[in-house]
């Protein structure tokens, strides 16, 4: 859009407008075009990838941490995740994040600030054999008590624990 705008208004002081100008325009218009997004775009593309592979050899290397998933890729879940990336506390520096768990359809396959969302909880049997988790840290406000029942059944027949990311920014074990 911006190469016709280009185009157009350098074509107003000729008299004899051929393709080749209208061409010419285009092309000047795409190249101031890439000169605005490049600079924009190049960071933000670079620190998701660097985050993106960091987590990706963090799960490979690090063996004696505690894998686990967490549950409730929403607000609460981007906190924990900024929280961890900043150093986090003594209590939470042995375990290593995975995943995203979400009970959202939509969600499943998608990235959520570097690490991916599996889907739901159905899930995590394959997951639990797959990353030799530990257990997965629920990141949900305002869990249900069904929800919870659920999720206390599922990682008691797995043989996972269980933990709650609390307001003291501590996991605590339900």
């Amino acid at each position: 859009m911006s190469g016709l705008l280009t185009s157009l208004i350098w074509s107003l002081n000729k008299e004899d407008v051929t393709w080749s100008d209208y061409r010419a325009g285009i092309l000047a218009g795409q190249f101031a075009l890439w000169l605005v997004l490049i600079p924009r775009g190049l960071p933000v593309m670079l620190r998701e990838f660097t985050l993106r592979s960091n987590a990706k050899r963090a799960v490979e290397d690090d063996s004696a941490s505690k894998n686990v998933l967490i549950y409730g890729a929403g607000a609460m879940g981007g906190q924990l995740l900024d929280f961890i990336k900043v150093g986090g506390s003594r209590e939470i520096s042995p375990y290593q994040i995975v995943g995203f768990l979400d009970e959202h359809r939509s969600f499943k396959g998608r990235i959520f600030r570097g690490f991916r969302i599996f889907g739901g909880s159905e899930q995590l049997e394959n997951l639990s054999s797959k990353h030799e988790l530990d257990g997965i840290v629920v990141a949900i406000s305002k869990l249900s008590d069904e929800q919870r029942e659920k999720l206390v059944a599922l990682t008691k027949s797995l043989d996972l624990n269980l933990y709650r990311w609390g307001v003291d920014q501590e996991f605590h074990q339900i």
